[in-house]
Formats: C-alpha cells, structure tokens, sequence
C-alpha cells in the first residue's frame, strides 16, 4: 500500500516493472511464458495465459504468431478423458499475444496450458454426402447419423462469398 499526498492509500500495481500501469495478472504469466521459452518448446505450441469464459488470450512466440482465423487446439480434461478444445484466432493483441474464441465450453482450462497451432482455419467437409446432414461449426455431425464419409473436400469456414 501506498499512501497519496492527500492522505488516501491505494495499491500500486506494475506491468513489466513499469509503475501506474494495471498488471491484470499478465505479468506473471508473461514471466512463466518466458521460463518455459528456454525449455525449447515445439514450433507452433503457445502458453494459455488467459480464460474469461469462451475468449481465450495465448501468447506464442514472436515469430510463431498464428494468422487471424487459425484453429488452436488446447488439451482439456473432461469427464475424465482429455479432448481437444478447438479455438479460433480472432485478434492480434500485441506483446505476442493472440485473443481466441472456443469452439465448446471452456470449464475447466486453466492458464499454462498448452496450445498448439494448427497452421490452418476450422475447415468442414462438403460434397453430396453432406447434404442433408446436421454439423456443428468444427464439421462434426450432430445428427445421430453417424460420420460424415467419403466427402468431396473440406472448405474453411470463412469464405468469401
């Protein structure tokens, strides 16, 4: 605490050793991203060092960063099995750091988490043996049908029209 030339205390709080500036508890994941940074992690692999809700900031190395609409996959535990969490990259924030949206529930990600870039956008499959099916936005069928086989291509799922 810190007391103000009127007599009023207040917390100071730092970001990179800067004063004035709200840490938001970047700091200390920034610090645990550049330990891990000397472990020599795979190409791709970023740190989570953030979840509210479905947003999801990562940082990835500086010249790892992935383009604007790629999947990134997190490992998650769920039900006592581990999935992929699909997310995808929806603005460059800077300082290496990537703002992502899931494509599921988020419960249960925690920070230091790695994810992985999947050098490519969410694609679905299309051709003749889909129409009619039911897919969720990752190309997964949600029609008690069965897999979708034999499709003619998978196409990303921003297109331009």
């Amino acid at each position: 605490m810190t007391e103000s030339e009127s007599g009023q205390s207040f917390n100071r709080t730092t970001f990179g050793g800067e004063r004035g500036e709200v840490d938001n508890g970047h700091a200390a994941a920034q610090q645990e991203s550049q330990t891990d940074g000397q472990k020599q992690r795979p190409e791709g692999v970023g740190t989570v060092i953030e979840v509210k809700g479905p947003v999801v900031d990562v940082r990835f190395a500086p010249n790892e960063i992935p383009e604007i609409f790629n999947a990134v996959t997190v490992p998650l535990e769920s039900d006592g099995e581990t999935i992929d969490l699909t997310l995808e990259v929806q603005q460059l924030l800077g300082d290496d750091m990537v703002r992502t949206v899931a494509m599921a529930s988020t419960d249960g990600l925690k920070r230091g988490v790695d994810a992985t870039d999947t050098g490519g956008p969410i694609t679905v499959p299309v051709g003749k043996n889909v129409l009619g099916r039911v897919l969720d936005v990752l190309g997964q069928p949600v029609d008690e049908q069965g897999p979708v086989e034999d499709a003619e291509d998978h196409w990303p799922i921003h297109r331009p029209t």
